[in-house]
């Protein structure tokens, strides 16, 4: 039995048969948002928790009424030596080969632009200046030629550069804010915390948070367990009924905290250990092993001071934690941030709570 399949690292785009649509339709709502020019938004959410197939989700949607390119720039530029000039070659030379090859547009730029566009990654040192002008003409030409043409941009991989080079990168990406609507994924320090207010200002944060799976996490956590059982069953397809392992993914789906991602790690492996023991299916002792696995990698990112912080603040907005330690806490899953019955609350990661028990 291939439990490779569940691919626990595998972001899906809306249309991929795999994909299961999210209980709470953050994908679909977000291109709600931006179909009604509410941007620009900025994207945040802990690692695992679905943002990256979110946003390819409301690319799709968004399909019809906008041209929607889904750039994930981390799977062809380097985002530690991310600059301004290179980040707007991305998206001028993407859009501009994604525009002239689906609508089959002429446009009427000039040889200095056009070949800005085309032509090679620029070196980080480079002034941005002639890239944004090259960027910003091309939507202009492309505008031009169809009126009623639309553009939309959703960019993920930001959270994955350092801090200030994020910060420049949005800064960057808000300059084209009146000709594109834009939605890009970035780390939480940047949306966290009163020196973010320059940016705060410009732009709105739309979270991706855990989909909720304990009871007390609001009324939908059947929806929310349910959910991530599907994607189970979408992903191993006819090679397991679910309903023989329905006990381990019910225990599976509190234990992830509502975190895609870890879930399916879970269960991956737990299937793992039963082929290890040559059975077929795993059992409750495969999926402990796989749970201590993940409750062990999450205590290695602790620090002096986080135990005692997170069961403080658990159950409450979180805001008595410092923030530096609050960022941390949040981007890494092991604190999980929640909304219940209209309000923010925030929970540590069920898996440290059993491990700490």
């Amino acid at each position: 039995m291939d439990w490779k399949a569940l691919a626990p690292h595998k972001p899906l785009s809306g249309g991929d048969p795999l994909h299961v649509p999210r209980p709470l339709g953050d994908g679909r709502r977000l291109a709600s948002l931006m179909k009604a020019g509410l941007g620009p938004f900025a994207i945040a959410g802990p690692v695992g928790s679905g943002k990256s197939t979110e946003i390819a989700t409301a690319a799709l949607e968004l399909t019809g009424d906008f041209f929607a390119v889904d750039i994930a720039l981390d799977q062809f530029m380097n985002m530690r030596q991310l600059s301004a000039a290179n980040l707007l070659w991305a998206l001028g030379s993407i859009l501009f080969g994604a525009i002239t090859q689906s609508r089959n547009l002429e446009l009427e730029l000039p040889e200095h632009v056009r070949s800005l566009l085309t032509g090679e990654e620029p070196e980080a040192h480079e002034a941005p200046g002639p890239y944004s002008d090259a960027f910003l003409a091309a939507v202009r030409e492309m505008k031009r030629k169809s009126s009623t043409l639309r553009i939309a941009t959703l960019l993920d991989g930001l959270e994955k550069c350092p801090e200030e080079q994020a910060r420049i990168a949005v800064r960057t990406i808000l300059s084209l804010k009146d000709e594109v609507e834009l939605a890009f994924v970035v780390p939480p320090s940047l949306v966290i915390g009163p020196e973010n207010i320059d940016l705060l200002t410009e732009l709105r944060v739309f979270p991706i948070r855990p989909v909720p799976v304990l009871e007390e996490g609001g009324s939908r956590w059947k929806e929310g367990r349910q959910f991530l059982a599907d994607i189970f069953s979408r992903r191993m397809g006819k090679d397991v009924d679910p309903q023989a392992l329905a006990p381990l993914l019910e225990t599976a789906a509190i234990s992830s905290g509502g975190l895609p991602r870890t879930f399916l790690q879970l269960m991956r492996d737990a299937g793992g250990y039963a082929a290890v023991a040559n059975r077929e299916l795993p059992t409750r002792e495969d999926l402990d092993n796989a749970m201590r696995d993940q409750a062990d990698s999450l205590r290695r990112l602790l620090r002096d001071g986080d135990m005692r912080a997170m069961q403080e603040a658990d159950g409450s907005d979180g805001l008595e934690i410092a923030i530096d330690r609050r960022i941390r806490l949040l981007t890494h899953g092991l604190l999980l941030e929640n909304e219940v019955d209209g309000k923010i609350i925030v929970r540590m990661h069920p898996l440290l709570r059993a491990w700490n028990q």
